[in-house]
């Protein structure tokens, strides 16, 4: 089983959320779970044991460099097509507000599963 954690806001609503992680790896041992992070928050997961792989990107806004936001954004072009490629099982968004964004990594992730808040705040186990 293949799991992607979407996690893409603020490093305290991170931090939060680690004891999450410990569970899905206690539940689901031989799985390969995987999350992704901002670059401002990848320092709480880089090195979790009960992670397999983090993909980090940056956020464009976080840029006032005009060069460094294309290369930031081409960086993101990577990441949602090497995710594209993993094709997981399951996609958790855990955030409890709505995010376009976290959305995005959740349907390129084509997931058979997503759980997570949908556009009207509810949240849902469905496929994006």
């Amino acid at each position: 089983m293949k799991i992607l954690l979407i996690r893409n806001d603020n490093i305290g609503d991170l931090v939060c959320s680690t004891p999450v992680i410990e569970a899905l790896r206690k539940k689901y041992p031989k799985a390969q779970i995987d999350i992704v992070v901002n670059s401002l928050n990848a320092p709480v997961v880089i090195g979790n044991p009960f992670l397999d792989k983090v993909w980090v990107y940056t956020k464009t806004k976080h840029i006032k460099n005009f060069f460094l936001k294309i290369k930031a954004f081409l960086h993101k072009g990577w990441i949602l097509w090497r995710i594209f490629c993993e094709s997981y099982d399951v996609s958790v968004i855990l955030r409890i507000h709505y995010s376009k964004h976290a959305g995005l990594f959740a349907r390129v992730a084509r997931a058979k599963k997503c759980l997570g808040v949908s556009g009207g705040g509810a949240l849902k186990n469905t496929r994006f």
